[in-house]
Parts: C-alpha cells; structure tokens; sequence
C-alpha cells in the first residue's frame, strides 16, 4: 500500500500477487493509520543545534572553516541530551562533542592539529594508523572490515 503511491503498477502486481488476481486494486485500499511520538528530548537537540551552529559561525573568525575540524562542548544541565549522545556529533556535523552539565554557553574546540580519518574526514579522538598505513578511525576501521 506505501508504494502505490510512488510506483502503482509495481504495486499493484505485487498486490494482485498477495491477494489474488481478483483483487481490485491496491490504490483503493485504505492507507493503514500510523501514530507516531517522537522522542521528548528532540526539541532540546535542536535547540542546541541551534546554538552550536552560531558558535561555528563565529569560530570560521579563527580560522575553522570545515565543521570537521571543530568540536563542541554543549551545555547540558538536565541531562537532556544524554540520550543523543552517541549520534549527536553527526547532528552537529562536527568531529567531537562533550556534553558539559557545568557549562554555560556552546564553545567550539580546535582539532585542526589532530589527526583526521581518511574515510569520513572526522577528528573524533580515536583516529590512529591502521595495518594498512591509512588513518582511520575505530567506526570507519570496523565499517571497513579492519
């Protein structure tokens, strides 16, 4: 029923299949009801983001032009973010991201001088030389099989 939409005479075969060939046909069927409730602490990750992309803004002054090259240190009072920790860096777009009950406001860290994966371009701390001599990092090495 989700492709009929998109593709309905694929669908409609792979309808007629399911059903038999005297079923009429799937785009009369009725789309079934999906409620969906999305995690409570989204609304604070884009808040944050929010802020991290201004602080990023103001840090392209000091020379860090690619987000990859930055880290973040994001306040986190409630805890709100912990959730999201371990995607929250690919949310920002950036390397690195402590979360920091203490701090006050988003600050940007420098990584231009660490080393960078050769994969997917992050400085995330776990970039090192691997069997093959490429630098990459521990979830780019194991992606890759090394």
């Amino acid at each position: 029923r989700m492709l009929a939409p998109v593709l309905p005479h694929t669908a409609d075969e792979a309808w007629r299949a399911l059903k038999g060939a005297d079923a009429k046909s799937v785009v009369f069927e009725q789309h079934v009801p999906i409620t969906f409730a999305g995690a409570a602490g989204w609304p604070a990750v884009f808040a944050a983001r929010e802020s991290a992309m201004k602080a990023l803004e103001e840090a392209k002054s000091q020379g860090i032009e690619n987000s990859l090259d930055a880290g973040l240190v994001i306040p986190d009072a409630d805890g709100g973010l912990k959730p999201f920790a371990a995607e929250i860096a690919d949310l920002m777009g950036v390397s690195r991201v402590t979360l920091d009950p203490a701090a006050k406001l988003v600050s940007v860290t420098d990584l231009r001088e660490e080393p960078r994966c050769e994969r997917s371009r992050k400085r995330d701390g776990t970039v090192r030389e691997r069997a093959d001599g490429g630098l990459l990092s521990d979830r780019d090495a194991e992606a890759v099989g090394q």
